[in-house]
């Protein structure tokens, strides 16, 4: 059944009083509509993007292509990573112009909450970044450049470096006259200085200012890193790196953001930007960026104090008395920039983190390079699993989850996963006892969503682990499924992992509460504190309510409304509670019901192929029967999509409102929102 969505726009007084939400009418939109839908969404964000960006994006080949994958829809977008954008098959130009244009979670809140559908591209482009300076201009700290800077206090104190060699490497040609900007300024605080110098052509397309003498001295790498992308999608004008690092968070030094006029939009991206490389290496202290227009510059600072970050302000400064400072910011050595790579050593080889993939309550996990050995060849692409006790007492639950971690690993390969082709978990390279850090491979992406190709690898795999291997992972969940290559599935994390009908003593249950089968809730529930013994199927449910949540957008924002609150409580009582009253309110679709009650009794290989079959029927039956006339969905207002739609069944939306009984009332912000039933769908109708 193809969807008719076309708006519909109500006239005279009753339009002053009713706005309707549409919850899609039917499995599948063609694409002529999917198509109109991108249009509307990007034309409205055209206006906040740069002309090349727009132009990007005007394209009716990226714009068909959008509409094929199904990116009609701001969240739709504002989800995906950069990276996520480019496996997706758009260039790396396209991919940054959409995540400039529909920036993620982070920008957005930020922003003061970008919208669904059209309206919500106005929190895109300059106007979040003005809002994020706006956020953090009460807890701001203004000082002077001297204060801020490593070297000591007193402007008059400075002494220069009497040597200095600064490269400048010119990543492409779409940012022409910001090179001939950074050079004539760079060139210009030699002169001041007294320093002789001019630029000179290096190997291929580097430029270099020399400022003599240069012999033997390390130097400070300047890379136009204006379309570079490397800083979760977006990127600096220019990018400070330690001379013979390669580009990458855990290598930037510093960074410089150049302007023709310093406003709140630009000192907005450079504190967005000092967030994220702070973010990327939880590790490093602080880290610097310099605003720059043609006449004054301003220095920008972020600082890890106590778990937090705080944003200092240098006042600004007038480039013709601020040579020193300039000098000084490009000349400050890896320590004092705040430059740390936290390298792990693992017996007598050596992990070089190059990115940050995510942590947890006990573990920190890096992608990086792993050199075995001092002459050995580095292997790239290795993720570093480092167990940190964050208070006293925590260190034996670290050592435990090594342990089990890598317990669990090498009984995977010791089974043969590699020759039986499954690709789903990890392998183990190599570890420290007794607190880690672990070294494996191959490193996975977030997934969106789960594809019938991964939901069949993730049937299969947990059967061999289930049925070969004798172990139970104990932790399925969304964050701990990711994507691999393009197509492929990826099962991370088996800290709580053991073998089949063990337990963790101490622990009542080691997994996520919210994903918990109905046993280990009914045993919560009940009070007791016995630890509850691993079962197979304790996997299956949780990945049956993981393919139910990932892919369906209220569905997950009402998990990480659960989530919290279950964190919030210590009772497992409680816990269970909220768990047993999500799936309640969120899973009552009669296949999905079916789906669960199926994995709760698999345990034959055959019953495993058949929950593996459902299950890739499962996204169709997800979106077009959420609409049916029989399933009665609670949805919260913040869901709202501010579009009118009529219903395929229905001609007239007051016809809808005369056919059809109400099912729901919700009273609260400001009006009521009334829900009517019919064929295809739940229309719900907000009276001011």
């Amino acid at each position: 059944m193809v969807a008719l969505l076309c708006k519909s726009v109500i006239s005279g007084a009753a339009s002053a009083e009713l706005s309707v939400m549409f919850l899609f009418a039917a499995a599948v939109m063609d694409h002529e509509s999917k198509r109109r839908k991108v249009d509307e969404l990007l034309d409205a964000a055209s206006t906040r993007l740069d002309p090349e960006d727009s132009e990007l994006l005007s394209s009716a080949t990226v714009r068909n292509a959008l509409a094929a994958r199904d990116l009609y829809r701001f969240k739709a977008i504002q989800r995906l990573t950069f990276e996520q954008v480019v496996n997706a098959g758009f260039t790396e130009g396209v991919a940054g112009a959409l995540k400039t244009a529909f920036p993620d979670a982070g920008a957005a809140q930020a922003g003061a909450g970008a919208g669904s559908g059209a309206g919500g591209a106005a929190a895109g482009g300059y106007t979040t970044y003005t809002r994020i300076y706006q956020a953090e201009q009460e807890s701001l700290r203004t000082s002077t450049f001297s204060a801020m800077l490593p070297h000591g206090s007193g402007a008059n104190n400075l002494t220069p470096p009497r040597r200095l060699r600064v490269t400048v490497k010119p990543s492409g040609t779409e940012n022409e006259a910001l090179l001939p900007h950074l050079k004539a300024i760079l060139q210009g605080a030699a002169s001041q200085l007294g320093y002789r110098g001019q630029w000179a052509p290096g190997d291929g397309s580097v430029e270099k200012l020399t400022l003599t003498p240069t012999t033997g001295l390390p130097g400070v790498v300047v890379l136009d890193t204006h379309c570079s992308r490397f800083l979760s999608g977006l990127s600096p004008d220019m990018t400070l790196l330690p001379d013979g690092k390669d580009l990458h968070p855990f290598s930037v030094k510093s960074i410089i953001e150049l302007a023709q006029v310093l406003d709140d939009a630009h000192r907005g991206k450079i504190i967005h930007y000092l967030r994220l490389l702070m973010e990327a290496n939880p590790s490093r202290s602080h880290v610097f960026g310099l605003l720059i227009d043609t006449v004054t510059m301003e220095l920008f600072a972020a600082t890890r104090e106590a778990g937090s970050l705080t944003m200092s302000h240098g006042t600004p400064e007038v480039l013709q008395q601020g040579w020193r400072h300039l000098l000084w910011f490009l000349a400050m050595d890896d320590s004092k920039a705040g430059c740390h790579v936290p390298m792990e050593v693992v017996g007598q080889g050596r992990f070089c983190p190059t990115g940050f993939l995510g942590s947890s309550k006990l573990a920190r996990v890096f992608s990086g390079d792993w050199q075995p050995a001092v002459d050995a060849e580095v292997v790239k692409e290795q993720v570093c699993k480092v167990y940190t006790a964050a208070v006293p007492g925590d260190e034996e639950l670290c050592t435990h989850a090594v342990a089990r971690e890598v317990a669990a690993l090498k009984a995977i390969a010791a089974a043969g996963s590699r020759n039986a082709g499954i690709t789903l978990f990890p392998e183990w390279v190599t570890s420290a006892e007794p607190q880690g850090p672990i070294i494996m491979h191959p490193i996975g992406k977030p997934a969106a969503k789960l594809s019938a190709r991964m939901l069949q690898q993730l049937v299969h795999g947990l059967w061999f682990l289930h049925a070969t291997v004798q172990y139970v992972h104990a932790d399925v969940e969304p964050k701990h499924i990711l994507l691999l290559g393009n197509s492929d599935a990826l099962l991370i994390d088996f800290s709580v992992s053991r073998p089949v009908g063990r337990t963790i003593p101490g622990i009542i249950y080691g997994g996520t509460v919210l994903f918990a089968a109905n046993d280990v809730l009914a045993h919560m529930a009940s009070g007791s504190n016995e630890s509850l013994a691993t079962q197979p199927h304790h996997d299956l449910v949780a990945l049956v309510k993981t393919a139910a949540v990932l892919g369906d957008e209220m569905m997950e924002n009402a998990v990480l409304d659960a989530q919290c609150r279950i964190q919030e409580t210590r009772s497992p009582q409680q816990k269970a509670e909220i768990a047993e009253a999500f799936w309640r309110d969120n899973l009552t679709l009669g296949p999905w019901q079916l789906l669960v009650d199926d994995a709760h009794i698999a345990q034959t290989q055959a019953e495993y192929e058949a929950l593996s079959d459902h299950l890739i029927e499962s996204p169709a039956l997800k979106s077009s029967g959420r609409h049916c006339a029989r399933h009665q969905r609670r949805t919260s207002r913040r869901a709202v999509l501010f579009n009118i739609y009529r219903c395929k069944g229905c001609n007239q939306l007051q016809q809808q409102q005369q056919q059809h009984n109400p099912h729901k009332n919700d009273q609260g912000g400001g009006g009521s929102y009334t829900a009517y039933r019919c064929l295809s769908v739940l229309i719900f109708s907000h009276h001011t």
